[in-house]
């Protein structure tokens, strides 16, 4: 396949559809073949910008950490990380924190971040690592959001009931004695 490649890229400087190469090779079965084939057709010249993006797409989509990182550090558009960024926090597997946050690091705008925050406190309250990350990139809470924590909130404070309840409170001497 390689060949192949070389061959076309042979023709003439962009007579080959790179970009449209690239998104093939995104979705490549086989995470290693992807890695080679995404390195050698950005070399080259091929954008994961194309189609909004697709090719970052198909690597989240398929969990494959590292040819997303290569194609990340092509500096990819600000539109081209709102799609990845959008489709990052869809998954629900292991590398979903990863990924978010190579994209984040990437430099995702802080608009995403502000719009995805109550959705990750909804899923999963403070504690979670994501809140952590999108707030540590400076993800805020507009007040059109902020009814969305209120059912977070009172989960909170039901939690710290729970745990302040089993303590015995303190004995307090009521004797005037001085």
């Amino acid at each position: 396949m390689q060949k192949t490649l070389e061959a076309l890229y042979n023709v003439g400087k962009h007579a080959a559809p790179l970009d449209d190469l690239l998104h093939d090779a995104s979705r490549c079965p086989s995470n290693e073949t992807a890695l080679s084939l995404s390195l050698q057709l950005t070399r080259w010249g091929a954008s994961p910008n194309h189609a909004l993006g697709a090719s970052l797409i198909a690597c989240i989509g398929r969990s494959d950490t590292k040819t997303l990182a290569a194609l990340l550090s092509q500096s990819p558009s600000k539109t081209s990380l709102k799609y990845a960024f959008d489709e990052a926090l869809s998954l629900h597997n292991a590398d979903r924190y990863l990924i978010l946050k190579m994209i984040v690091e990437a430099g995702v705008e802080k608009a995403s971040l502000d719009a995805a925050l109550p959705r990750i406190l909804k899923e999963n309250t403070y504690e979670s690592a994501t809140a952590h990350l999108l707030v540590g990139r400076g993800a805020t809470l507009h007040s059109a959001f902020g009814e969305n924590l209120v059912c977070t909130i009172f989960a909170c404070f039901q939690r710290l009931g729970r745990l302040i309840n089993p303590l015995r409170p303190c004995q307090r001497n009521t004797s005037m004695s001085p």
